[in-house]
């Protein structure tokens, strides 16, 4: 959702319309596909990741961060959007599959 400058983008997973479900039990890939969607919908949006200030992760096991961390600190060696502890969860959808979410929050830049 765009309301003015500001981009909320709720509950990412690692669905593509081609493929359904990517990286069934593969956390690093699910995160890899779920950054990747959420750069589609940033250009969308009118920007990119890098207008991203904010994001939220839920994972359904703790021994899921490690791949959220890596991915995170690929994409944003420096300067990364601000993050919330992950929230542990028994269950993300309908299907177990699903291993991570993220959501995020961006505010898109204006030209000088």
């Amino acid at each position: 959702m765009k309301v003015g400058q500001f981009v909320f983008i709720s509950a990412q997973v690692s669905n593509t319309p081609q493929q359904g479900i990517v990286a069934k039990g593969d956390p690093e890939g699910q995160v890899r596909q779920i950054w990747s969607n959420l750069a589609i919908a940033m250009e969308a949006a009118g920007g990119t990741i890098r207008d991203i200030v904010a994001t939220w992760t839920c994972i359904t096991n703790v021994e899921h961060m490690p791949f959220v961390s890596k991915v995170r600190e690929e994409l944003f060696p420096t300067n990364p959007p601000t993050s919330s502890r992950p929230l542990v969860v028994n269950q993300l959808t309908t299907t177990p599959d699903m291993l991570v979410s993220i959501s995020a929050f961006a505010i898109l830049r204006t030209a000088p």
